[in-house]
């Protein structure tokens, strides 16, 4: 009887360490340079802020792509969001995008994984700056599925990506 108490207890208590906030699972460097991302993680008051060297730090993807607001055909690079939210500790909930002009929109995680768009710092192997849509963009692979060219990813494809807040 004693020991199926204690197990009840183990068991509760794990149920209590499950229940609470992600906390970031990958240890990101401090900025040394200009911070082109700031992350507010779920349960924190404590920001990530990253700067290019903290984001690169991530391991890199790219795809070639068309967008109906450039021309013609370019190669994006940056860290897949499944990335960065697995160093982040996020399975679930919803992600709030911020840009610099203050445009906002909330994505489920579940959806972020399931169509896994790239947090793109390069076009064509160039850094974008803010009248190039950088610093940051949130892009999907459009040309691949008619899936990605809906008025609901093209909402979600955010750029001047600056700030993002783990929701929920």
């Amino acid at each position: 009887m004693i020991r199926l108490a204690k197990f009840a207890r183990a068991l509760m208590f794990g149920a209590l360490i499950t229940a609470q906030p992600a906390i970031a699972a990958y240890d990101f460097p401090q900025p040394k340079s200009d911070v082109i991302l700031t992350i507010v993680p779920l349960g924190s008051d404590t920001p990530i802020k990253l700067d290019r060297v903290g984001l690169g730090g991530l391991p890199r993807d790219s795809f070639t792509t068309s967008t109906i607001w450039t021309a013609g055909v370019s190669e994006f690079e940056g860290v897949r969001i499944s990335v960065l939210l697995d160093a982040l500790g996020v399975r679930s909930g919803t992600i709030k995008f911020m840009a610099v002009n203050d445009y906002a929109i909330d994505i489920p995680v579940a959806d972020l994984l399931e169509n896994d768009p790239i947090i793109a710092e390069k076009v064509d192997g160039e850094y974008m700056s803010l009248r190039e849509k950088g610093p940051l963009w949130l892009i999907y692979p459009y040309d691949t599925a008619a899936k990605f060219q809906t008025s609901v990813i093209y909402s979600r494809s955010i750029w001047q990506l600056d700030r993002m807040q783990v929701l929920e």
